[in-house]
């Protein structure tokens, strides 16, 4: 059987059917054709026409919607790929190392990036061609003969205590902005999972937050006390019928998007005098409960991270923490 056939069979599917049921299409079809000889007609009459966007770009996001990606991570692919199409006119069996490379240093003078970004491209462009080499669309991966680019790594930096103390000053009148980072800090959630949290996903009684995110995947976390009492603080001034946990002041009052979040997050360490986003109280979370005396694996389940190496990347003691540690163990 023709090796592309069952993709491309659920590539003409994907736009009505959820990535689960896809799933299952696919995994059946597989089996179902086993004992089937499927080729397919020879109909390269005419050589490559220039055709912007190669079939394998468009299974390949097929293939990332039936593993489950998420559909942020699945734009990301389709905007790296298509620029890398609309700016490499040549056949993809024909592209080689130096084209890419050519690529990456156009992309960055043109979208005037830095390395960490240019860095991401090149990830995301790896992994689609080594997914070519394995699925036969390609002779070779030409990325492996490209390396990681280098760049300088920030330290992640948690908030101290005065830090957080501000944080909590600057909310002071907004009672959605103080449910919002309580609820961010507490849970130690991504700032997409909270955008998806619905009022049926919390329990204010058993303290415990259903959370959906990367992956796909369901997690639980818990609030503390004084998250508890500012969201039910927030939610008593709710009068719309909208199921989502945090949402707009204004008419139609709909669910708050990961970039309306980010935004009032932006705002309120402007008014402390912080440099505020979501993922720095997501590592404070962490860097917190690792400080107070959480197991590194306990504090891996919370924030739904798939290996402990992040974790520890994420919730970095700081020197002070350190130095207090070593203060009371070595007398």
């Amino acid at each position: 059987m023709d090796n592309n056939f069952t993709k491309l069979f659920i590539m003409r599917l994907e736009d009505h059917f959820a990535p689960e049921a896809l799933k299952i299409i696919s995994d059946e079809l597989d089996v179902f054709t086993t004992n089937y000889t499927i080729i397919k007609k020879n109909t390269d009459l005419i050589p490559y026409d220039g055709e912007i966007y190669p079939e394998a770009y468009r299974v390949y996001l097929v293939t990332k919607k039936i593993e489950g990606k998420s559909e942020q991570t699945i734009y990301g692919y389709q905007l790296y790929l298509q620029d890398f199409f609309q700016n490499v006119r040549i056949p993809l069996n024909q592209i080689c190392a130096n084209d890419i490379r050519r690529y990456l240093v156009e992309a960055k003078s043109r979208r005037q990036i830095g390395n960490r970004t240019l860095d991401t491209r090149r990830r995301a462009l790896n992994a689609f061609f080594e997914w070519c080499f394995n699925e036969g669309y390609t002779k070779k991966n030409p990325m492996r003969q490209i390396g990681p680019i280098k760049f300088e790594t920030k330290e992640r930096e948690p908030l101290n205590d005065e830090e957080l103390a501000m944080v909590r000053d600057a909310c002071e009148g907004d009672v959605r902005s103080m449910a919002l980072i309580e609820t961010l800090y507490s849970t130690g959630a991504r700032v997409s999972e909270i955008a998806n949290l619905k009022k049926s996903d919390i329990d204010l009684n058993t303290r415990e937050v259903t959370l959906f995110g990367k992956g796909s995947k369901y997690r639980t976390s818990f609030l503390s006390g004084r998250a508890v009492v500012e969201l039910r603080r927030y939610l008593k001034t709710r009068n719309d019928d909208d199921p989502h946990v945090f949402v707009y002041k204004k008419k139609p009052f709909r669910g708050l998007n990961k970039r309306g979040i980010e935004d009032i997050i932006k705002e309120i360490g402007e008014k402390a005098g912080i440099h505020l986003f979501p993922h720095r109280l997501r590592h404070t979370n962490a860097t917190d409960a690792l400080a107070h005396g959480m197991r590194l694996e306990q504090v891996q389940q919370m924030l739904g991270h798939s290996k402990p190496e992040t974790t520890e990347i994420y919730a970095k003691m700081n020197k002070d923490q350190v130095k207090s540690a070593h203060q009371k163990a070595i007398q």
